[in-house]
């Protein structure tokens, strides 16, 4: 009887432990995990259907110290943290059509998140290019880290 109570004691333990993080998503929409905290974006990739495998990360190291806050349901404040950086700090727009959704209208773009944690969440979209008469399709990955 005792070494059931230890038992039930230990699972319930195991059972609140907090996300490695500290910060607890569980029960929130994406668009309360975007406005729960500030981001930085540390990744935007980009790849075509003719280069499979080649990524280039185009965010420079001077933006990846930048910080996003997701202040309110159509506003992110950007704060610019770098002193290789000439812009200055600015209130970009955003929205997500559906705040329980996938689809995140951010940076003048229309995203689909990929995975929401914690400390993470990765974006992506992929749109059609004409260079040449050829026309490609590109891909892209965002990540924004906590």
């Amino acid at each position: 009887m005792l070494f059931g109570a230890a038992m039930l004691a230990l699972m319930a333990l195991a059972a609140c432990e907090k996300d490695p993080s500290g910060t607890d998503i569980k029960g929130k929409t994406n668009q309360e995990v975007l406005m729960m905290q500030p981001w930085h974006l540390t990744s935007w990739t980009d790849s075509t259907e003719s280069f499979p495998g080649v990524n280039q990360n185009i965010v420079e190291p001077c933006l990846k110290d930048d910080v996003y806050e997701f202040i309110s349901t159509t506003q992110v404040k950007l704060t610019v943290n770098s002193v290789c950086d000439a812009e200055t700090d600015n209130t970009l727009t955003w929205n997500m059509p559906d705040p329980k959704g996938t689809t995140v209208n951010f940076l003048n773009y229309s995203w689909n998140i990929e995975t929401v944690a914690a400390d993470k969440v990765t974006m992506s979209r992929d749109y059609l290019f004409n260079i040449d008469g050829v026309t490609y399709t590109i891909f892209e990955v965002l990540t924004l880290t906590k």
